[in-house]
């Protein structure tokens, strides 16, 4: 059972958002003491792992189709208790940050209630903002963390404007691969919606706004040249996977294209924690 639940959190997504609020807070001016970081840790990966047992259990009858091999639809997993634990967690989220400060705790509850929307309102094909919406979470819940500053409210706003963006293509590519499921379920992706083929152009039209996005805060001086640098080669990798998918828009590619993207998410995610070089 202890495995099951480890892989419904998708722990790579939650280290990587608890990672990124550490780095974001200390990109953002943030020099608290460990406490702090370690709440910040356990509250991107608390919030997220909630996020995503939520969603596993609203999607259970999608993933009969898609993904049969998960614990909720191969019967290996208990919904209602899946459900309960995304509870607790989003509370015990809550908890630690009503210590931290008010604002920390508003800005948990904003992006914990934008993650349960999402899995009731998956239905709809612009569901996939709302996903996007909460990856932009770890910024500015670290720019919060590190006290809103001013003189760094430009770079968190463009950046978290990067993230969304790359992260809205990446999401349509994921629509791409789950037509069938998707379809039987009733939902209206961007792939049922404007068609496969469509769909599948829209990560690469994406990915060269967010590249140019991220560059941008290196023109206007918000950012080091190490940053242009990484973000180049990450934004290079994206747009390598979203050419792939558009030239062959199958579900085979679109599993190989999610893959590829997170990858080149984790290298744009190293380019901001070295902004200041």
């Amino acid at each position: 059972m202890l495995r099951d639940l480890f892989m419904l959190m998708r722990p790579v997504n939650c280290l990587m958002t608890g990672v990124s609020v550490i780095l974001a807070y200390i990109v953002f001016g943030g020099r608290g003491s460990l406490p702090v970081y370690l709440a910040g840790f356990a509250t991107g990966l608390l919030v997220c792992a909630a996020s995503m047992y939520i969603n596993d259990v609203v999607d259970a009858e999608v993933d009969r189709i898609n993904k049969p091999w998960k614990p909720i639809p191969s019967g290996r997993m208990s919904p209602v208790l899946v459900k309960r634990l995304s509870i607790i967690y989003v509370l015990a989220a809550l908890a630690i940050n009503m210590f931290i400060g008010y604002y920390a705790a508003v800005v948990v509850a904003a992006y914990a209630a934008v993650s349960y929307l999402y899995s009731f309102l998956r239905r709809y094909w612009w569901s996939h903002l709302l996903v996007s919406t909460s990856t932009t979470a770890p910024f500015i819940y670290g720019y919060a963390l590190a006290g809103f500053p001013g003189d760094r409210l430009l770079f968190a706003t463009l950046f978290s404007a990067v993230v969304f963006v790359i992260n809205t293509g990446r999401e349509i590519a994921k629509s791409v691969g789950d037509v069938e499921g998707d379809r039987a379920a009733g939902y209206s992706t961007a792939a049922l919606r404007f068609g496969v083929e469509s769909a599948a152009q829209a990560p690469l039209v994406l990915g060269i706004i967010g590249g140019v996005l991220a560059e941008y805060l290196f023109i206007v001086g918000e950012a080091g040249l190490l940053y242009a640098l990484l973000l180049g080669v990450a934004d290079a990798v994206y747009l390598y996977y979203a050419y792939m998918l558009a030239r062959s828009p199958t579900r085979e590619m679109s599993e190989r294209a999610k893959n590829g993207m997170i990858k080149a998410m984790m290298l744009a995610l190293l380019g901001f924690a070295l902004s200041g070089l």
